[in-house]
C-alpha cells in the first residue's frame, strides 16, 4: 500500500452554549465526510469525540490537550477550519503552535468552501508532503 498523508482536522468545540457545542459537531462531521469522500485520510477530533461529552466527559481544551496532540504529533500537516469562533479557541491557538513549532504544513479552509467539494487546498498540500517524501 501507498504511503497516505494523515492529516489533523482543528476546530474549535467549547462554547457555553450546548446548542453551540452540538452545531460544532454537525459542522466539523459535514467536512470531515468531504475529506473521507476526496480520499483525504483526516482525524477529526471533533467528530470522533464530541459526543462523548454525553458520557460525562469534559469538553474542555485542559482535559483533551494531552489526548489531542498525541494525535497531532502523528499526523503529516493540520488543516484548520475557520468556524465562528476559531481564531479565539484555546485549543485551536495551541495546536496550531504545536504544528508551527514542528514545521508541519497548516492549511486553513472555510465550512462554505469544503462543504461545496472544493478541497483543492488540502490536495495541494498532500501533494507537497509526497514530493518532500520522495528519495532524493
Amino acid at each position: 500500500m501507498k504511503y497516505k498523508p494523515l492529516f489533523y482536522l482543528a476546530s474549535p468545540f467549547t462554547h457555553k452554549l450546548a446548542k453551540v457545542r452540538k452545531e460544532r459537531i454537525n459542522l466539523v462531521t459535514t467536512v470531515t465526510v468531504k475529506f473521507v469522500q476526496n480520499l483525504i485520510h483526516v482525524f477529526s477530533p471533533i467528530s470522533y469525540n464530541g459526543n462523548w461529552e454525553r458520557r460525562d466527559l469534559p469538553g474542555t481544551w485542559t482535559f483533551w490537550e494531552e489526548f489531542d496532540i498525541n494525535y497531532l504529533k502523528r499526523c503529516d500537516g493540520l488543516i484548520v477550519l475557520m468556524l465562528d469562533g476559531w481564531d479565539k479557541s484555546v485549543g485551536v491557538a495551541a495546536e496550531i503552535e504545536y504544528a508551527k513549532k514542528r514545521k508541519m504544513p497548516i492549511c486553513y479552509v472555510t465550512y462554505d468552501t469544503i462543504k461545496n467539494g472544493d478541497v483543492s487546498k488540502v490536495q495541494e498540500m498532500e501533494t507537497k508532503i509526497l514530493e518532500q517524501r520522495k528519495p532524493r
